[in-house]
């Protein structure tokens, strides 16, 4: 896969009283992918319905069309595009997790899906062919659907491998990146992940905009 944007199989329309799943699968789909994908969509519905008590977060505190109000602050507005971007990722996220979580191998390790992680972390700071949110989304779901996820040596192991220690970003975007995973990771760790917070979107958006912006900057370096 080339851009994660060229890659859409299926997409979860999602409304207050009825939701449904197109499908535009190849011929040679496998039944394995096929499961995948249609859970992927199907958590989008569930995690949608349930995140905010039958509301949908983004109609609640993000626009993502700031336009809309013209009277909206430079503060406000940045705010409201933390909230769009943190809301995009999570709800990419939550939905690859769950898929992986219940269709692939249960013994996958980061060692594993390393060679996937390393491929794709290039794309989150592409200014062309997408903003990188999705790939960011799927590369950590990737890893923390991994049995030793928490495992320190196998993390500082993928880091050092995505992030080199002859970068001269390195460190700090192997400080950003392990940020990012702690954060999901410790919604995760609640006993209903998909329910989420304002301050916990806010979060995320800031933290990833972070990193993309750093990595881009690391990326363009290597260029001059």
């Amino acid at each position: 896969m080339a851009q994660l944007a060229n890659t859409i199989a299926a997409n979860a329309l999602i409304g207050r009283e009825k939701s449904a799943v197109l499908c535009c699968l190849e011929d040679d789909e496998t039944p394995p992918g096929l499961r995948q994908t249609l859970f992927h969509e199907l958590a989008h519905i569930f995690c949608a319905k349930s995140e905010m008590d039958g509301e949908h977060f983004i109609d609640i505190y993000g626009s993502g069309t700031p336009p809309e109000n013209p009277d909206m602050t430079p503060e406000e507005r940045q705010y409201d595009g933390l909230l769009v971007a943190g809301h995009a990722i999570w709800s990419e996220f939550i939905a690859q997790f769950f898929a992986l979580l219940f269709t692939e191998p249960e013994d996958y390790r980061i060692a594993d899906v390393t060679g996937y992680a390393k491929e794709f972390v290039p794309e989150i700071a592409a200014v062309i062919g997408g903003d990188g949110k999705a790939a960011f989304a799927m590369v950590a779901a990737a890893l923390l659907t991994c049995v030793d996820a928490n495992n320190t040596r196998s993390r500082s192991k993928l880091l050092r491998t995505l992030f080199p220690q002859d970068m001269s970003l390195g460190s700090d975007l192997r400080r950003m990146f392990s940020e990012c995973l702690a954060l999901l990771q410790g919604r995760l760790d609640n006993e209903k992940p998909w329910k989420i917070t304002e301050e916990f979107i806010a979060e995320l958006g800031a933290k990833y905009f972070e990193f993309k912006t750093k990595y881009a900057m690391q990326l363009w370096g290597s260029f001059m």
